[in-house]
């Protein structure tokens, strides 16, 4: 507990104040900061708390879609909850609160890898959910996700952004090409799933796409293809 109460007592680093949220048992939230770098006797990772947080996140974010956008079709709102709950987002509003500043992690994990740190900073967002809910229900979960992740995402900029798909196969019929072709194929354990996708027209790949559902890799990939052709278009023009 000794790296904990020295980050807890350090003057500007107050981060339950940060969280808007005082934990009971500050165990949870050591364990919420807590890397499976630090291999020290009976000290368990944030990856569980992880595990729950994800869980309750997309709870609360599709209760919240499921009452916000009353005529979407699920299809739409699983988009819509994709770009909220994507690990660029969450690691967006995770660095946005700081939280890597509390994080215990070794040295042998590179910091200064992009890469790693988004990956660490989405997860570490996960886990203080996680942590939460453990330490005081959904009650105070729901209103962390909902001020802290949904009031900072534009749900409009979402929600006029996206079916990149819709938009590639239009934009397609409209300048005379043939209908793209998409292949999607998947990789990883049957509970943590990642999907690859791949769009070719005349034969050749015009965009990449990789996500934890095959529609988020279809749509990665339809917005690579449709600005690729759009920059074409406008070129022979």
């Amino acid at each position: 507990m000794k790296f904990f109460k020295r980050f807890f007592k350090h003057p500007g680093f107050d981060l339950e104040k940060k969280l808007g949220y005082t934990f009971k048992n500050k165990f949870f939230l050591e364990k919420a900061l807590t890397h499976k770098s630090i291999t020290e006797e009976n000290v368990e990772s944030y990856e569980r708390l992880e595990f729950l947080g994800d869980s309750v996140l997309q709870l609360v974010v599709s209760e919240y879609l499921f009452r916000k956008f009353r005529k979407s079709n699920e299809g739409k709102l699983s988009l819509f909850r994709s770009a909220i709950v994507n690990k660029k987002n969450l690691s967006k509003i995770s660095e946005e609160l700081g939280l890597v500043s509390f994080l215990k992690v070794s040295e042998s994990v590179d910091m200064n890898n992009t890469s790693t740190v988004t990956n660490i900073s989405s997860s570490l967002l996960e886990s203080i959910i996680g942590a939460i809910y453990i330490d005081g229900g959904l009650k105070p979960a729901s209103r962390f996700v909902f001020e802290h992740i949904i009031k900072r995402t534009d749900i409009l900029e979402i929600v006029n952004s996206f079916n990149y798909k819709g938009r590639l196969l239009e934009f397609c019929q409209r300048h005379g090409m043939k209908k793209p072709k998409f292949a999607t194929s998947s990789h990883g354990p049957d509970h943590n799933k990642t999907f690859l996708c791949t769009i070719t027209l005349n034969k050749k790949p015009i965009g990449t796409g990789e996500g934890k559902s095959k529609r988020n890799a279809e749509e990665g990939a339809s917005k690579e293809a449709l600005e690729k052709l759009q920059i074409l278009v406008k070129e022979e023009n």
